[in-house]
């Protein structure tokens, strides 16, 4: 971009492109012929090389644009149409100039929003930041095979099929989403008796119809070691019995969980390299964020962040499982980041 003022308006104006980046390439790919909002200049005076937009002082080059927008992945070039970067034009002129009558109005000098400017800042910042990390992140083949030596039943797989019986939160009465603890109990063991006995999930979860009784894998689904709640790793991986096919049901504080084994598999070195690799770059992403964080010093009053956490007023330490979503229940446990963003 080139403008008058670069010291001062294009930070502030690339922050807010990235910031409305999502909201931009989301409306320039919607379908329909919307109207000019502003009228282009067929020959605009005083232009750098390069400028394909011009808002009052500011002026935007293709390249400006193209930043925006992802490239396909064949490599065949910008995922916008020419008429979709129309569009995304005009939607940048209506935020251009909307920012700019803000600041005439000097909204900016309001204190929220100047935190909220610093936010943005920050975030884009950071992210910078988390992309140049981790373009720098190597992972030699004899770290793939040590770690694998290190962790040979971390990537065992297994298929499985799972029920999840709601548990009513503690101190909700009768009319509150789930079961008692006695009756999830009763329902799971159910559940698990008619699965060992040999009958289908499918046909099981006819006779648990309600929001109380999930059956969540419509379709068996195959999950490593590690993706799975600890619980649930020892209840499916460590049983006495190798070949048993329904597990002893698993207690957590939100819900029963009943799990259909179809198989396992021990994957070898081979296997469990393309696995290994994201692993060990993750971990060494972490690893230099925690390093920056001890170098930064932080504080926290836990008085604010910590004292809620034991179920005080505030606390979602025992968030309701009706207000929680429903893959953060189940099975399968939260997966670590991939690293996509700096959130």
């Amino acid at each position: 971009m080139k403008n008058k003022n670069q010291q001062t308006q294009r930070p502030r104006l690339a922050v807010s492109l990235l910031a409305c980046l999502v909201s931009l390439v989301a409306g320039a790919q919607q379908t329909g012929t919307p109207g000019r909002e502003a009228a282009g200049n067929p020959s605009p005076p005083a232009l750098s090389p390069g400028v394909v937009l011009k808002v009052g002082d500011t002026q935007i080059t293709k390249s400006d644009i193209e930043s925006l927008v992802p490239m396909r992945p064949s490599g065949a070039g910008h995922g916008l149409s020419a008429d979709a970067r129309g569009r995304m034009a005009e939607q940048i002129v209506r935020m251009i100039v909307l920012s700019a009558q803000a600041e005439n109005d000097h909204l900016d000098q309001s204190p929220d929003l100047r935190f909220k400017l610093e936010i943005q800042r920050i975030r884009t910042l950071a992210q910078a930041e988390l992309d140049k990390v981790r373009s720098q992140i190597q992972v030699t083949p004899d770290e793939t095979r040590q770690y694998y030596a290190d962790h040979p039943l971390e990537f065992d797989t297994v298929q499985v099929r799972e029920f999840l019986v709601r548990k009513r939160p503690s101190g909700g009465d009768a009319s509150s989403s789930g079961l008692s603890a006695e009756e999830a109990e009763a329902a799971a063991e159910s559940i698990r008796k008619q699965l060992a006995s040999g009958d289908s999930a499918d046909k099981i979860a006819e006779g648990f119809s309600g929001p109380d009784v999930l059956l969540i894998d419509r379709h068996p689904r195959t999950l490593r070691r590690d993706e799975m709640i600890p619980a649930l790793q020892k209840a499916v991986f460590e049983a006495k019995d190798k070949d048993e096919a329904v597990p002893e049901a698993v207690d957590t504080p939100d819900a029963v969980i009943v799990v259909a084994v179809l198989s396992r598999q021990h994957n070898d070195e081979k296997k469990a390299a393309p696995g290994i690799e994201p692993k060990l770059r993750q971990l060494k992403l972490d690893a230099q964020i925690e390093d920056m964080k001890k170098k930064a010093g932080v504080w926290m009053d836990d008085s604010y962040f910590r004292d809620n956490a034991a179920g005080g007023p505030g606390s979602t330490a025992q968030q309701p499982a009706s207000d929680r979503k429903q893959e953060d229940r189940g099975i399968a446990k939260k997966k670590v980041p991939s690293s996509k963003s700096a959130e």
